[in-house]
Protein backbone atom coordinates (compact mmCIF):
# COMPACT_ATOMS: atom_id res chain seq x y z
CA UNK A 1 0.00 0.00 0.00
CA UNK A 2 1.21 3.56 -0.96
CA UNK A 3 1.91 6.25 2.20
CA UNK A 4 -0.79 7.64 3.07
CA UNK A 5 -3.28 4.69 3.16
CA UNK A 6 -5.18 4.25 6.41
CA UNK A 7 -5.21 0.59 7.43
CA UNK A 8 -7.50 0.83 10.91
CA UNK A 9 -9.86 4.41 11.65
CA UNK A 10 -10.03 5.03 14.99
CA UNK A 11 -13.42 3.87 16.66
CA UNK A 12 -14.62 2.15 13.48
CA UNK A 13 -15.36 -1.69 14.21
CA UNK A 14 -11.91 -4.27 13.85
CA UNK A 15 -12.08 -7.92 12.43
CA UNK A 16 -8.55 -8.30 12.96
CA UNK A 17 -5.25 -7.83 14.29
CA UNK A 18 -2.17 -6.08 12.39
CA UNK A 19 1.25 -7.38 11.63
CA UNK A 20 3.32 -4.56 10.17
CA UNK A 21 5.46 -6.80 7.53
CA UNK A 22 7.24 -3.44 5.23
CA UNK A 23 7.99 -0.02 5.71
CA UNK A 24 5.86 1.74 9.19
CA UNK A 25 2.50 2.99 9.78
CA UNK A 26 1.57 6.61 12.55
CA UNK A 27 -0.92 5.86 15.21
CA UNK A 28 -2.84 9.22 15.35
CA UNK A 29 -4.96 9.39 18.05
CA UNK A 30 -7.73 11.76 18.05
CA UNK A 31 -8.96 13.76 21.48
CA UNK A 32 -12.88 14.29 22.38
CA UNK A 33 -12.16 17.67 21.76
CA UNK A 34 -10.89 17.11 18.10
CA UNK A 35 -7.40 17.39 17.88
CA UNK A 36 -5.21 14.52 16.51
CA UNK A 37 -1.65 14.05 17.24
CA UNK A 38 0.80 11.13 16.39
CA UNK A 39 1.24 9.11 19.76
CA UNK A 40 3.67 6.34 18.23
CA UNK A 41 5.01 4.48 15.22
CA UNK A 42 5.10 0.68 14.18
CA UNK A 43 7.87 -0.99 12.02
CA UNK A 44 8.28 -4.42 10.58
CA UNK A 45 7.67 -7.33 12.81
CA UNK A 46 5.34 -5.14 15.33
CA UNK A 47 1.62 -5.75 16.26
CA UNK A 48 -1.82 -3.14 15.87
CA UNK A 49 -4.60 -4.39 17.34
CA UNK A 50 -8.03 -3.21 18.95
CA UNK A 51 -9.14 -2.72 22.45
CA UNK A 52 -10.02 -5.91 23.93
CA UNK A 53 -13.82 -4.83 25.21
CA UNK A 54 -14.65 -2.82 22.14
CA UNK A 55 -13.09 -4.15 19.22
CA UNK A 56 -12.60 -0.92 18.19
CA UNK A 57 -9.44 0.77 16.99
CA UNK A 58 -7.87 2.88 19.02
CA UNK A 59 -6.34 5.00 16.93
CA UNK A 60 -6.04 5.66 13.24
CA UNK A 61 -3.62 3.59 11.86
CA UNK A 62 -1.90 4.90 8.68
CA UNK A 63 1.15 4.19 6.42
CA UNK A 64 3.83 6.41 6.46
CA UNK A 65 5.40 4.93 3.50
CA UNK A 66 5.17 2.35 0.49
CA UNK A 67 4.05 -0.57 3.78
CA UNK A 68 3.22 -3.98 3.65
CA UNK A 69 0.76 -5.46 6.28
CA UNK A 70 -0.55 -8.96 7.26
CA UNK A 71 -3.97 -9.00 8.37
CA UNK A 72 -4.98 -11.91 10.43
CA UNK A 73 -8.52 -12.18 12.09
CA UNK A 74 -9.39 -12.76 15.54
CA UNK A 75 -11.32 -15.89 14.82
CA UNK A 76 -8.18 -17.40 13.21
CA UNK A 77 -5.86 -17.16 16.06
CA UNK A 78 -6.56 -19.82 18.17
CA UNK A 79 -5.66 -21.98 14.73
CA UNK A 80 -1.77 -20.34 15.48
CA UNK A 81 -1.22 -21.76 18.71
CA UNK A 82 -2.54 -25.10 20.71
CA UNK A 83 -3.24 -23.04 23.44
CA UNK A 84 -6.15 -21.05 21.76
CA UNK A 85 -7.73 -18.63 24.18
CA UNK A 86 -4.36 -18.21 26.23
CA UNK A 87 -2.64 -16.95 22.83
CA UNK A 88 -5.19 -14.46 22.15
CA UNK A 89 -5.40 -13.15 25.43
CA UNK A 90 -1.51 -12.56 25.64
CA UNK A 91 -1.89 -10.58 22.14
CA UNK A 92 -3.89 -8.28 23.52
CA UNK A 93 -2.25 -7.99 26.71
CA UNK A 94 0.98 -7.32 24.30
CA UNK A 95 -0.84 -5.17 22.60
CA UNK A 96 -2.45 -2.98 25.29
CA UNK A 97 1.14 -2.45 27.02
CA UNK A 98 2.65 -0.94 23.51
CA UNK A 99 -0.43 1.50 23.28
CA UNK A 100 0.35 2.39 27.02
CA UNK A 101 3.68 2.71 26.34
CA UNK A 102 2.96 4.71 23.59
CA UNK A 103 1.04 7.33 25.12
CA UNK A 104 3.38 7.01 28.25
CA UNK A 105 6.24 8.10 25.69
CA UNK A 106 4.35 10.61 24.16
CA UNK A 107 3.86 12.57 27.60
CA UNK A 108 7.28 11.81 28.86
CA UNK A 109 8.93 13.78 25.49
CA UNK A 110 6.61 17.15 26.39
CA UNK A 111 9.12 17.08 30.02
CA UNK A 112 12.70 17.35 27.43
CA UNK A 113 14.36 19.24 26.21
CA UNK A 114 14.27 19.32 22.22
CA UNK A 115 17.79 18.30 21.58
CA UNK A 116 16.53 14.80 23.75
CA UNK A 117 13.40 14.66 22.12
CA UNK A 118 14.89 13.99 18.86
CA UNK A 119 17.94 12.26 20.08
CA UNK A 120 15.52 9.78 22.00
CA UNK A 121 13.44 9.69 18.80
CA UNK A 122 16.63 8.78 16.81
CA UNK A 123 17.95 6.09 19.09
CA UNK A 124 14.48 4.76 19.54
CA UNK A 125 13.80 4.30 15.76
CA UNK A 126 17.16 2.80 15.38
CA UNK A 127 16.95 0.09 17.48
CA UNK A 128 13.20 -0.83 16.81
CA UNK A 129 14.81 -1.45 13.17
CA UNK A 130 18.47 -2.46 13.28
CA UNK A 131 18.97 -2.94 17.31
CA UNK A 132 22.20 -2.01 18.30
CA UNK A 133 23.79 -2.55 15.08
CA UNK A 134 24.15 0.94 13.38
CA UNK A 135 23.47 0.48 9.57
CA UNK A 136 26.64 1.37 7.47
CA UNK A 137 24.57 2.89 4.92
CA UNK A 138 22.54 5.05 7.85
CA UNK A 139 18.74 5.38 8.56
CA UNK A 140 16.28 6.01 6.31
CA UNK A 141 13.42 7.43 7.88
CA UNK A 142 10.21 6.32 6.78
CA UNK A 143 8.06 9.88 8.34
CA UNK A 144 8.63 13.71 7.20
CA UNK A 145 9.86 16.07 9.64
CA UNK A 146 6.81 17.47 10.26
CA UNK A 147 5.29 13.70 11.54
CA UNK A 148 8.46 13.84 13.80
CA UNK A 149 7.74 17.19 15.10
CA UNK A 150 4.24 16.38 15.46
CA UNK A 151 4.79 12.87 17.50
CA UNK A 152 7.56 14.90 20.00
CA UNK A 153 5.68 18.02 20.40
CA UNK A 154 7.17 20.75 18.59
CA UNK A 155 7.59 22.60 15.75
CA UNK A 156 8.59 21.64 12.21
CA UNK A 157 11.33 24.35 12.16
CA UNK A 158 12.51 23.28 15.65
CA UNK A 159 12.80 20.03 14.53
CA UNK A 160 15.35 21.16 11.70
CA UNK A 161 17.34 23.42 13.73
CA UNK A 162 17.29 20.75 16.31
CA UNK A 163 18.84 18.30 13.95
CA UNK A 164 21.36 21.63 12.66
CA UNK A 165 22.65 21.28 16.23
CA UNK A 166 23.22 17.24 16.34
CA UNK A 167 24.80 17.86 12.94
CA UNK A 168 27.15 20.61 14.03
CA UNK A 169 28.11 18.86 17.69
CA UNK A 170 29.00 15.67 15.19
CA UNK A 171 26.52 13.52 16.22
CA UNK A 172 24.80 13.13 13.76
CA UNK A 173 25.62 13.27 9.79
CA UNK A 174 22.43 14.30 7.31
CA UNK A 175 22.61 12.64 3.65
CA UNK A 176 19.07 14.33 2.84
CA UNK A 177 15.84 14.75 4.09
CA UNK A 178 15.32 11.46 5.25
CA UNK A 179 18.46 9.89 5.19
CA UNK A 180 21.10 10.20 7.83
CA UNK A 181 24.03 8.72 9.69
CA UNK A 182 24.22 8.54 13.43
CA UNK A 183 28.24 9.21 14.16
CA UNK A 184 28.65 9.01 17.79
CA UNK A 185 25.48 6.65 19.22
CA UNK A 186 26.84 7.16 23.17
CA UNK A 187 26.79 10.93 23.00
CA UNK A 188 23.53 11.00 21.09
CA UNK A 189 22.38 7.93 24.41
CA UNK A 190 23.80 10.65 26.96
CA UNK A 191 22.03 13.57 25.81
CA UNK A 192 18.67 11.42 25.51
CA UNK A 193 19.16 10.66 29.11
CA UNK A 194 20.20 13.89 30.33
CA UNK A 195 20.65 16.84 28.13
CA UNK A 196 23.41 19.41 27.76
CA UNK A 197 23.81 22.57 29.16
CA UNK A 198 22.21 25.28 26.96
CA UNK A 199 19.87 22.39 25.25
CA UNK A 200 16.92 24.29 23.33
CA UNK A 201 13.90 24.20 25.30
CA UNK A 202 11.51 25.75 22.83
CA UNK A 203 8.95 23.71 20.92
Amino acid sequence: MPGGDVIGRQGEPAHALIVVTKGAVALTHRSPSGHSSVVGFRYPGELVMPQRQLFQWPVTTTALCASSTCQIRFEELSELSEHGREFTDLLFDVAAMQMAESYQHAALLTHKEVDQRLAWFLLDFAARNHGRQTPRQGLELPMTRSVIADYIGIRTETVCRALARLKASRLIALVNRRRLHILDRRALTDLAKAGRPGAARTA
